[in-house]
């Protein structure tokens, strides 16, 4: 049973990938077959194990941007931790096919929570560059790709700001480019919009519309707004109580051309889709 994201193609290298041809795999592909999960409350005052997701299957093509509905305790928060390899399935498998394009043993994964997590002594600069200094990257390349995606998410000029120096929406900036800051094919998103107020919030769905286009990755986002959802994804994936299992599936018509946050109030079809969400 595979139970880490891509394993193989993560930890060593694909010689698959280095040329063209059939054998070469797409990056950021989810596959997620027969996933389950169940807590065990031994030793609790509860006793019972808890089934917190049924047999669960899940696939993103590459590049797609899918969100997960669904009511609290329905394992929108512990289907993410399986697919970022923090949690084992009790059953099932799951890959992430194609390796970063950053390199062998470079995270495949991007993983984004509702609390910005960052280190209070670093600056922005420092909180988003922490990842590659982990990973021993030379400290000049670290701190220009820092940099960089500062520039991105509209902070080039609070790089040396420390996280109690910047508001709700531009920790969550900084913490949406330490996720980014490997190049992962993939970035989880669990709810990390949910405590901002709506402009900041829309203004941050610009933004990772925008970073998403550019870099072509395929997003995962957990969220209890579901105008959040339709106005940004490709497919909502509803998950009903628990045990949480996918019980209907939302296809979001798209323009042609770069992915857009749409506005739902001004387009009848995805105001019906928002109602028919609401009714699930």
């Amino acid at each position: 049973m595979s139970t880490r994201p891509a394993t193989a193609s993560a930890s060593t290298p694909d010689p698959a990938a280095a040329r063209p041809g059939p054998a070469a795999q797409p990056h950021g592909a989810i596959v997620a077959t027969g996933i389950e999960h169940t807590y065990s409350l031994a030793g609790t005052s509860a006793g019972q194990p808890v089934v917190a997701l049924a047999r669960t299957d899940l696939v993103v093509q590459p590049g797609e941007f899918v969100s997960l509905v669904g009511p609290s305790g329905s394992g929108k928060t512990t289907l993410l931790n399986i697919l970022a390899g923090l949690l084992t399935p009790t059953r099932g498998q799951v890959t992430i096919t194609g390796a970063n394009p950053a390199g062998a043993g470079v995270p495949v994964v991007g993983y984004m929570t509702q609390h910005d997590t960052l280190l209070p002594w670093r600056t922005a600069l420092r909180n988003v560059a922490f990842p590659l200094e982990l990973a021993r990257t030379p400290k000049q390349e670290r701190l220009t790709r820092a940099a960089g995606l500062l520039d991105r998410v509209g902070l080039a000029g609070f790089a040396g700001h420390y996280p109690h120096q910047l508001s709700g929406g531009m920790r969550q900036r900084v913490s949406l480019a330490r996720a980014l800051i490997y190049g992962p094919p993939v970035l989880l998103l669990d709810e990390p919009f949910g405590a901002l107020d709506g402009t900041t919030r829309l203004a941050l769905h610009q933004v990772l519309a925008g970073v998403c286009n550019d870099l072509g990755t395929t997003v995962l986002l957990v969220t209890h707004d579901l105008a959040e959802a339709v106005s940004l994804s490709d497919r909502v994936l509803a998950l009903a109580p628990r045990p949480g299992r996918v019980v209907r599936e939302f296809t979001i018509p798209r323009r042609a051309g770069p992915h857009e946050v749409r506005d739902i109030y001004s387009e009848p079809e995805l105001i019906a889709l928002h109602n028919e969400l609401r009714e699930v």
